[in-house]
């Protein structure tokens, strides 16, 4: 049978056990971020994306772009001198929805990446071109609803013959 002092050891290693595990836990991801660089935590915030799931905002939308599915792959990361800026070039292969409009895409993205708070994050949205194409098309079905040239002519690009 054990005393009292003896579990009162054996309770106290158990706290300090406990501690460092929850101690490690929470700063492991930290540790091994610095260890690995930016473009590791750059690269696994893209992929956690796919988790986790898109809602980009779309300027002159009501609605988001919503992904169902969606996959970064062959991804690269500059990172600029100091070490506070980055960029990733990646693919994208994006199936999601504006509303009752299906979008399906697959193209080349560049995400400008900051270190906040010490994390990186995307600097706008982890999609700026797929929201810019989409964000055109949205502006464009718009102006043809409503049978607006003046906001049509505004799409169109410099040069376009018959747009003044």
């Amino acid at each position: 049978m054990r005393t009292t002092q003896e579990w009162s050891r054996f309770g106290g290693g158990l706290i300090i056990l406990l501690a460092l595990g929850a101690t490690l836990a929470v700063f492991a991801p930290r540790f091994l971020g610095a260890a690995a660089g930016p473009e590791a935590e750059i690269i696994t915030a893209l992929k956690q994306t796919e988790a986790d799931g898109m809602t980009l905002p779309v300027p002159g939308s009501d609605l988001p772009l919503k992904s169902q599915k969606h996959r970064f792959a062959r991804i690269t990361v500059a990172v600029e001198p100091g070490g506070k800026r980055a960029e990733a070039y990646a693919t994208l292969d994006f199936d999601g929805t504006l509303g009752t409009t299906r979008v399906g895409t697959a193209g080349v993205e560049r995400v400008p990446f900051v270190l906040r708070d010490g994390d990186w994050v995307p600097e706008g949205t982890a999609a700026p071109r797929l929201v810019a194409v989409v964000a055109a098309l949205e502006g464009r079905r718009r102006a043809l609803q409503a049978a607006d040239a003046d906001a049509l002519g505004r799409l169109a690009a410099p040069g376009t013959p018959g747009v003044g």
